[in-house]
Protein backbone atom coordinates (compact mmCIF):
# COMPACT_ATOMS: atom_id res chain seq x y z
CA UNK A 1 0.00 0.00 0.00
CA UNK A 2 2.74 2.41 0.92
CA UNK A 3 4.76 1.43 -2.19
CA UNK A 4 1.76 2.17 -4.44
CA UNK A 5 1.57 5.76 -3.18
CA UNK A 6 5.30 6.26 -3.74
CA UNK A 7 5.00 4.94 -7.31
CA UNK A 8 1.99 7.18 -7.98
CA UNK A 9 3.97 10.17 -6.63
CA UNK A 10 6.90 9.40 -8.98
CA UNK A 11 4.57 9.25 -11.99
CA UNK A 12 3.03 12.60 -11.03
CA UNK A 13 6.47 14.17 -10.81
CA UNK A 14 7.43 12.65 -14.20
CA UNK A 15 4.28 14.02 -15.85
CA UNK A 16 4.88 17.48 -14.37
CA UNK A 17 8.48 17.46 -15.62
CA UNK A 18 7.34 16.51 -19.14
CA UNK A 19 4.76 19.31 -19.15
CA UNK A 20 7.35 21.84 -17.95
CA UNK A 21 9.81 20.68 -20.64
CA UNK A 22 7.17 21.07 -23.38
CA UNK A 23 6.18 24.56 -22.18
CA UNK A 24 9.81 25.70 -22.00
CA UNK A 25 10.43 24.26 -25.49
CA UNK A 26 7.45 26.15 -26.92
CA UNK A 27 8.56 29.40 -25.30
CA UNK A 28 12.07 29.01 -26.72
CA UNK A 29 10.79 28.12 -30.18
CA UNK A 30 8.42 31.07 -30.44
CA UNK A 31 10.37 33.61 -28.37
CA UNK A 32 10.96 36.01 -31.30
CA UNK A 33 7.27 36.03 -32.20
CA UNK A 34 6.30 36.46 -28.55
CA UNK A 35 8.74 39.36 -28.12
CA UNK A 36 7.41 41.09 -31.26
CA UNK A 37 3.78 40.61 -30.21
CA UNK A 38 4.40 41.94 -26.69
CA UNK A 39 6.47 44.84 -28.06
CA UNK A 40 3.74 45.80 -30.57
CA UNK A 41 1.10 45.55 -27.84
CA UNK A 42 3.08 47.81 -25.50
CA UNK A 43 3.72 50.31 -28.30
CA UNK A 44 0.02 50.33 -29.10
CA UNK A 45 -0.97 50.90 -25.47
CA UNK A 46 1.50 53.72 -24.84
CA UNK A 47 1.03 55.36 -28.23
CA UNK A 48 4.52 54.78 -29.58
CA UNK A 49 4.27 54.19 -33.28
CA UNK A 50 6.70 52.29 -35.41
CA UNK A 51 7.96 54.50 -38.17
CA UNK A 52 9.21 53.50 -41.54
CA UNK A 53 11.19 55.59 -43.94
CA UNK A 54 8.75 54.61 -46.68
CA UNK A 55 6.84 55.62 -48.78
CA UNK A 56 8.90 58.42 -50.25
CA UNK A 57 7.96 60.71 -53.11
CA UNK A 58 10.76 61.68 -55.46
CA UNK A 59 10.14 64.34 -58.12
CA UNK A 60 12.53 65.32 -60.92
CA UNK A 61 12.47 66.52 -64.50
CA UNK A 62 13.45 63.03 -65.63
CA UNK A 63 14.95 59.82 -64.29
CA UNK A 64 17.50 57.48 -65.85
CA UNK A 65 17.37 53.69 -65.79
CA UNK A 66 20.29 53.66 -63.34
CA UNK A 67 18.46 56.01 -60.96
CA UNK A 68 15.33 53.85 -61.02
CA UNK A 69 17.54 50.79 -60.39
CA UNK A 70 19.07 52.58 -57.38
CA UNK A 71 15.61 53.15 -55.89
CA UNK A 72 14.70 49.49 -56.52
CA UNK A 73 17.95 48.35 -54.86
CA UNK A 74 17.35 50.61 -51.87
CA UNK A 75 13.82 49.29 -51.35
CA UNK A 76 14.82 45.66 -51.77
CA UNK A 77 17.90 45.92 -49.55
CA UNK A 78 16.04 47.68 -46.75
CA UNK A 79 13.12 45.27 -46.52
CA UNK A 80 15.07 42.04 -47.01
CA UNK A 81 17.49 43.06 -44.25
CA UNK A 82 14.62 42.97 -41.75
CA UNK A 83 13.42 39.81 -40.04
CA UNK A 84 10.53 38.04 -41.73
CA UNK A 85 8.03 39.11 -39.06
CA UNK A 86 8.92 42.78 -39.63
CA UNK A 87 8.52 42.68 -43.41
CA UNK A 88 5.31 43.95 -44.97
CA UNK A 89 3.84 44.88 -48.33
CA UNK A 90 4.55 48.55 -48.89
CA UNK A 91 5.07 51.16 -51.57
CA UNK A 92 8.68 52.27 -51.14
CA UNK A 93 8.94 55.01 -53.73
CA UNK A 94 6.65 57.03 -55.93
CA UNK A 95 8.72 58.58 -58.68
CA UNK A 96 7.21 61.62 -60.37
CA UNK A 97 8.74 62.84 -63.60
CA UNK A 98 7.84 65.90 -65.64
CA UNK A 99 8.49 63.89 -68.82
CA UNK A 100 7.31 60.35 -69.57
CA UNK A 101 9.64 57.66 -68.28
CA UNK A 102 9.89 55.93 -71.68
CA UNK A 103 12.07 58.81 -72.93
CA UNK A 104 14.95 57.94 -70.57
CA UNK A 105 14.10 54.63 -68.82
CA UNK A 106 13.88 51.10 -70.18
CA UNK A 107 13.36 47.72 -68.62
CA UNK A 108 16.65 46.48 -70.09
CA UNK A 109 18.50 49.49 -68.67
CA UNK A 110 17.10 48.85 -65.22
CA UNK A 111 17.89 45.14 -65.34
CA UNK A 112 21.48 45.76 -66.44
CA UNK A 113 22.00 48.04 -63.41
CA UNK A 114 20.72 45.53 -60.85
CA UNK A 115 22.38 42.53 -59.24
CA UNK A 116 21.16 39.11 -60.31
CA UNK A 117 19.49 38.41 -56.94
CA UNK A 118 17.30 41.51 -57.29
CA UNK A 119 16.73 40.88 -61.01
CA UNK A 120 15.28 37.45 -60.15
CA UNK A 121 12.79 39.08 -57.76
CA UNK A 122 11.77 42.02 -59.97
CA UNK A 123 8.39 42.26 -61.67
CA UNK A 124 8.04 45.18 -64.10
CA UNK A 125 4.34 45.85 -64.82
CA UNK A 126 4.58 49.06 -66.82
CA UNK A 127 5.55 50.23 -70.28
CA UNK A 128 7.09 53.44 -68.81
CA UNK A 129 4.73 55.64 -70.85
CA UNK A 130 3.47 57.56 -67.81
CA UNK A 131 4.99 60.35 -65.72
CA UNK A 132 4.72 58.44 -62.46
CA UNK A 133 6.18 55.14 -61.32
CA UNK A 134 5.70 53.21 -58.08
CA UNK A 135 8.19 50.78 -56.58
CA UNK A 136 6.54 48.33 -54.18
CA UNK A 137 7.89 45.59 -51.96
CA UNK A 138 5.85 42.39 -51.49
CA UNK A 139 6.91 40.39 -48.46
CA UNK A 140 5.57 37.13 -49.90
CA UNK A 141 8.49 35.99 -51.99
CA UNK A 142 10.47 39.19 -51.37
CA UNK A 143 9.33 40.65 -54.72
CA UNK A 144 9.78 44.16 -56.05
CA UNK A 145 6.92 45.39 -58.25
CA UNK A 146 7.48 48.34 -60.59
CA UNK A 147 4.23 49.74 -61.93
Amino acid sequence: MKGDLALEYIFRIAIILVVVAVVVGLILKFSDTIKKTVSDFIKQIFGEKTTSKFPQNEEKDSFTSAEVATYIDSCYSYWTSLEEVDQKDIVCYILLSRTPFNESVSKEGILSSLSSSIRDNLDVRTDFGLTHLSIKFESLGDRIIVS
